[in-house]
């Protein structure tokens, strides 16, 4: 439970692909999100990168965990309700 979620090597590809899924998602968010939600991906934007690379899952964890205080960990399957 307490051990740094690992980094992921992603290829050079990878990250091309996630910046043309990210840049036309964004696109479409623009157009049907509330402000709220753009407000919290803008500044997702501005402190990963969103738009050249694909984010570390542990960096997304510290970052939820100091705005909200909650954390990500993964996961090897679905897991129970409790």
């Amino acid at each position: 439970m307490g051990d740094k979620i690992p980094d992921i090597p992603y290829t050079k590809e990878e990250n091309e692909l996630w910046k043309r899924i990210y840049e036309r998602l964004a696109t479409l968010h623009k157009e049907s999100m509330c402000s709220q939600f753009l407000k919290v991906s803008e500044d997702l934007n501005k402190t990963f990168k969103l738009s050249e690379r694909i984010p570390q899952l542990n960096e997304l964890s510290e970052y939820l965990k100091s705005k909200t205080g909650f954390t990500i960990k993964p996961t090897h399957g679905i897991l129970s309700q409790r």
